[in-house]
């Protein structure tokens, strides 16, 4: 038995019921003339249109619509190169990074200044917007880059491997957590060909997100320089030829420094923060350095600094982990959290969870002050590696 689509029953009831109006008010048009109109065989067609989409992010998680597509997932970065119908590349090509509203970059990735608009993209926003539907779009999404090594050296290593190479932890979230540096940090990255992919970094910490700006491999063994301690920094890297089945490709860097990270609260007018992107400071930890703490009896102290200074109303200021209030642990404006106490002398969530359990752990800071609510939120990762 053959199957009628979706598409062409919904054109067969649109043209149904216009002839019958056709038919019943203006019997001067003649129904075959009617249906054979040029003007109305378009009105029809838009009924059911959608953009075109070659879905090539990891898992496949968008979905297309009217002028837009849905489903994006909040901090990836994206990467959409406008195609032909088959899926074929156009000539010239038309490759665009996604900004943080989820509209396309105006400029293609081969313009000098296209790189000053990627971003992450926000919870807030779930869709790449204003989009025509009369066209084809491939997407991509950033995935990690995979394998590591680091090296805690003055200068750029020459050959790969030897003592120096530690290959770091890097958690689903792509972030790889550095401890101080004894003289300066670079990175060898095996998954992306210093001679292919352009890399870029944005300051993520201590100052708010900065643009992209591009940086420099160091030579060809695909090494790069590292930013100083006390930072965390993106790094994205796209390759043009999106004939690689993952072009765009990410991590994120922190950099401990003296034990203290410094933390931002953000301004806002109204609660929940509707517009404002609340920050998040992130630190990793590994459970076998909190139990070695606890074995030798010495501390092992989160500490964050709020770095900004606005006009707080006193008493306003709190802290809370997971519905438990740990405001006491706030002395000014130093939070300090000691991972390798015991069980019984630790701060834990209404739900009894201990702050130095492997998993993430959610703190949030919050204050008035200056007619504006204010907030950020440290999220503590423990890993057992």
């Amino acid at each position: 038995m053959s199957k009628l689509s979706l598409k062409t029953g919904i054109i067969a009831c649109f043209f149904a019921a216009a002839a019958f109006l056709v038919c019943s008010c203006l019997e001067q048009l003649d129904y075959e003339e009617f249906i054979e109109d040029e003007g109305v065989q378009e009105f029809a067609e838009k009924i059911n249109e959608r953009v075109g989409l070659f879905d090539k992010t990891d898992g496949q998680h968008l979905t297309r619509g009217s002028g837009s597509i849905t489903g994006l997932k909040a901090d990836r970065y994206y990467m959409v190169e406008i195609v032909n119908e088959n899926g074929s590349q156009k000539s010239p090509r038309e490759i665009h990074f996604v900004q943080a509203n989820g509209t396309l970059s105006a400029n293609t990735i081969d313009n000098p200044n296209a790189h000053l608009l990627i971003r992450r993209i926000p919870s807030n926003v779930t869709a790449i917007a204003g989009l025509y539907n009369d066209k084809y779009y491939a997407v991509y999404s950033a995935v990690i880059t995979g394998a590591l090594y680091s090296y805690d050296t003055n200068t750029a290593p020459s050959v790969a491997g030897g003592g120096d190479e530690v290959s770091p932890a890097i958690n689903a979230n792509g972030l790889i957590t550095l401890k101080k540096p004894e003289n300066g940090y670079y990175l060898r990255i095996p998954a992306v060909d210093a001679s292919s992919y352009t890399v870029l970094k944005s300051d993520v910490l201590p100052s708010p997100p900065s643009n992209p700006a591009e940086h420099q491999f160091i030579n060809s063994l695909n090494i790069i320089q590292l930013r100083e301690k006390d930072t965390t920094t993106d790094y994205i890297f796209y390759n043009k030829d999106t004939n690689d089945d993952k072009p765009l490709k990410f991590m994120s860097v922190a950099v401990q420094g003296d034990g203290v990270l410094n933390i931002h609260l953000a301004p806002f007018t109204s609660i929940p923060p509707t517009i404002v992107e609340v920050p998040v400071t992130t630190v990793t930890v590994s459970l076998p350095n909190i139990i070695n703490a606890q074995i030798n009896g010495t501390a092992l102290n989160a500490t964050f600094t709020i770095g900004n200074t606005p006009p707080f109303t006193a008493g306003t200021v709190k802290v809370d982990y997971e519905g438990a209030d740990i405001t006491d642990l706030l002395s000014g404006n130093t939070l300090t959290i000691n991972l390798a106490a015991v069980n019984n002398a630790l701060k834990k969530s209404t739900a009894g969870k201990a702050i130095n359990e492997i998993g993430e752990h959610i703190i949030s800071i919050s204050a008035q002050g200056g007619g504006k609510y204010w907030s950020a939120i440290i999220k503590i990762i423990v890993v057992n590696f």
